[in-house]
């Protein structure tokens, strides 16, 4: 009976032993192949989430960007052109003969500012405007300088009387102002439309 105890300890031992080395050999490389993957994997995921709000990110801009992109041509106009010089200043005196004004304009270095300027930049200009009239003309030409289809700020206002025995007009004033003129060349054309 000894003999077959000791051959049934020795099939153990070598059951264990086979045991023991299939789970060394074969089943650690594969449960560490396994981790390595599983943390791949999360990087993976962890990358995609990543890229996704990014994507989300560059839509919602793209969107924003299309909405702009409708009123680039109208913000664009707000800006004189060179070759609209002429338009600029007869939109001026007109303004200023529909209110019985007498109007003396001043650009200021005009053209030695637009020559120096870069292409495709926005370029302020000084003006310096002389009114001669009425104090209410004076006051609707200043109000509607201020909506007029070019984009002018004005700096400085100031208005004085004239005395009465005078043959001048009742009021003069002197108005300051930028004028923004624009390089550009082109219209622009929008691109692709925002879908959400």
């Amino acid at each position: 009976m000894t003999s077959n105890r000791k051959r049934l300890a020795v099939q153990i031992t070598i059951i264990c032993l086979l045991v023991g080395f299939f789970a060394f050999a074969i089943l650690l490389p594969v449960i560490k192949d396994i981790n390595a993957m599983n943390g791949a994997i999360t990087e993976q995921r962890t990358e995609l989430e990543k890229l996704y709000e990014k994507g989300q990110f560059f839509r919602i801009v793209r969107c924003q960007l299309a909405n702009v992109e409708k009123d680039y041509n109208a913000i664009q106009s707000l800006f004189i052109n060179p070759d609209k010089q002429l338009e600029f200043i007869t939109h001026l005196e007109s303004l200023a003969l529909q209110n019985n004004l007498s109007l003396q304009l001043s650009l200021g270095a005009l053209e030695n500012t637009l020559a120096t300027a870069s292409e495709n930049s926005l370029v302020p200009i000084q003006a310096s405007l002389s009114l001669a009239g009425d104090y209410t003309d004076i006051q609707v030409f200043i109000k509607e300088l201020e909506t007029a289809q070019f984009l002018i700020s004005l700096s400085d206002v100031s208005i004085r009387s004239i005395p009465q025995n005078s043959t001048s007009a009742p009021f003069q004033a002197q108005l300051q102002a930028t004028s923004y003129w624009t390089t550009y060349s082109q219209d622009y054309e929008t691109t692709a439309p925002c879908t959400t």
